[in-house]
């Protein structure tokens, strides 16, 4: 069990933890700590790593192109090792929106690539601890005139017996704004498009793919317009 009491007194406010079997470790900063860079706008976790973006970034004088930090786990203390930006930073692009990882593969979430299209950046986990772009991932659909937003969320799997995936939501797609998820496979050498996931009558602004997770080949999509869940 968890417990928070929140109290304001003089206007300080108070945090009273009761926790069971959880040992906090500590805050996790930026490095370096910049303003305004909203730094934990997303997080991910998986084994020894940490990902954690911080969308509005500003990379020379392009502001909001966005950054990831990457922590590893070095004798019970995380530690600093990379940062990740957009391969091409460019105003708007927030990357790193939407973070997702497992078994050394990380997704970054760039929603205002290409013109607000979306993008998913891909990157490896190689033997020197360094984390390197692999792939690129954009809508087989594009829809040139208007911000579709691909890429708002992420999620990646690592399925027993079954190729690699990722869930990428696009919540404006469609001229009505009723979403998708649009699911791509790994073969071992390259990321493919193997469906594009709607919600069971969609309707305006339903927006699926606000947030999508994925595991074990079910996919769990909100609509928060309706108050539901695709799955």
């Amino acid at each position: 069990n968890i417990s928070l009491t929140f109290c304001d007194r003089n206007r300080m406010a108070c945090i009273e933890q009761a926790l069971a079997g959880w040992n906090s470790m500590g805050k996790i900063n930026a490095t370096p700590a910049l303003l305004n860079e909203k730094f934990g706008c997303s997080v991910a976790i998986d084994g020894d790593w940490m990902a954690v973006g911080a969308s509005d970034t500003t990379v020379g004088h392009a502001r909001s192109t966005g950054a990831v930090h990457l922590f590893k786990n070095v004798d019970n203390k995380w530690t600093y090792k990379q940062t990740l930006f957009h391969p091409t930073p460019l105003a708007l692009q927030t990357f790193g929106n939407a973070v997702s990882m497992r078994g050394g593969m990380l997704a970054v979430g760039s929603w205002g690539s290409s013109g607000f299209a979306g993008r998913v950046f891909v990157h490896t986990l190689g033997a020197d601890d360094v984390w390197t772009l692999t792939a690129t991932l954009e809508a087989a659909d594009p829809q040139p005139n208007k911000a579709a937003l691909f890429g708002w969320s992420v999620s990646i799997d690592m399925p027993t017996g079954a190729p690699p995936v990722i869930a990428v939501g696009r919540p404006n797609d469609s001229t009505q704004s009723s979403g998708a998820i649009y699911m791509f496979e790994f073969d071992g050498t390259a990321w493919t498009q193997a469906a594009k996931l709607l919600a069971p009558s969609g309707g305006t602004r339903d927006q699926l793919g606000l947030n999508v997770s994925v595991c074990n080949g079910t996919v769990c999509g909100g609509i928060p317009l309706r108050r539901r869940v695709a799955i």
